[in-house]
């Protein structure tokens, strides 16, 4: 979308313009008799080169065939423009447009794509893991981007797609926008149940997974290629090796410095990586002082029974 606003012409605020177009619907899906609501949305390139949103610049209501009209507009050359509306609880918008000075009228359509029920129209094209220390184990962060290659959105509500999480995962929850419905959790089978739009989308969610004495072996089951897979730990804090990883550097994730390794080309079903530099939980070394304890006690039993022995025979 940057590149979209490169070149654009500074100027002050020109006349006003209408924006008309309709909201398109695919077959089954009916517009309410009140209609749609929609609004207009400004975009602009900050003083950092990020496009952001400025917020609503019209709102207004489609009627029932989803025909709309913006009227009386301010015309900002600098800005990119979409119209966006909610149908059947989902966001739609229209592709990104600017505001000529050539013309005074624009028509630009909302079209709302088609929904195809073919999961395997889906794909992981990426999957990040994030590692990080906690006390007595380690928190898993993982970033599944996902693709469709279909001309439509697909519904996996019916037909989900499934991810198997480690054996000893717990505390497990969602991170993104559609966590209050968009998944079930059968054990440690992770089961995607949303609808997937036209573009890439990010699925993320985290857990837990116990260490022991400050180490492990993290046995992470995977459905696709192991060079789709990255991770990232925070420098200096765990130590990490696996067969299956080639180390990838150092980069920096929301200012902190992270070690990355990207996965080898391997069809394996399961990436098995061993993590050490886990802070300790004191409740391995209380089993530890116990089985000592017990130790100690059974070595004092002996002692006393074969002094017991060496008295009586004497005796």
């Amino acid at each position: 979308m940057l590149g979209l606003f490169v070149g654009l012409t500074v100027q002050a605020t020109s006349p006003q313009v209408s924006i008309s177009g309709q909201v398109r619907v695919p077959a089954g899906v009916t517009i309410p008799e009140a209609g749609l609501s929609v609004v207009l949305l400004q975009y602009v390139l900050t003083e950092e080169g990020q496009v952001t949103t400025t917020g609503p610049q019209a709102q207004g209501q489609s009627d029932e065939s989803g025909l709309f009209r913006f009227e009386n507009v301010s015309r900002k050359l600098q800005a990119g423009y979409r119209i966006g509306t909610r149908v059947e609880g989902e966001l739609h918008s229209s592709k990104l447009f600017f505001l000529r000075p050539e013309q005074d009228t624009f028509v630009v359509d909302v079209i709302i794509p088609e929904m195809s029920t073919d999961t395997s129209q889906l794909s992981v094209v990426e999957n990040s893991l994030v590692l990080e220390p906690v006390i007595g184990g380690l928190r898993v962060t993982e970033v599944l981007s996902i693709a469709n290659k279909a001309e439509a959105r697909v519904d996996t509500r019916k037909q989900p797609l499934s991810f198997q999480l480690p054996e000893q995962a717990e505390f497990f929850r969602m991170l993104d926008d559609e966590s209050e419905s968009g998944f079930r959790l059968q054990g440690t089978r992770l089961e995607i149940t949303r609808i997937f739009p036209r573009e890439r989308t990010q699925v993320l969610f985290q857990y837990s997974v116990p260490a022991r004495f400050g180490s492990m072996t993290l046995r992470k089951p995977v459905n696709h290629s192991l060079e789709r897979v990255s991770v990232f730990t925070p420098s200096e804090v765990l130590t990490v090796r696996s067969e299956q990883l080639t180390f990838h550097g150092e980069q920096t994730i929301d200012k902190t410095r992270f070690q990355s390794w990207r996965g080898k080309t391997s069809d394996e079903a399961v990436l098995e990586i061993a993590v050490s530099g886990i802070p300790v939980d004191s409740q391995d070394y209380g089993w530890f002082g116990f089985a000592l304890l017990i130790v100690l006690a059974g070595a004092v039993a002996v002692f006393y029974r074969f002094r017991l022995r060496a008295v009586q025979a004497v005796a």
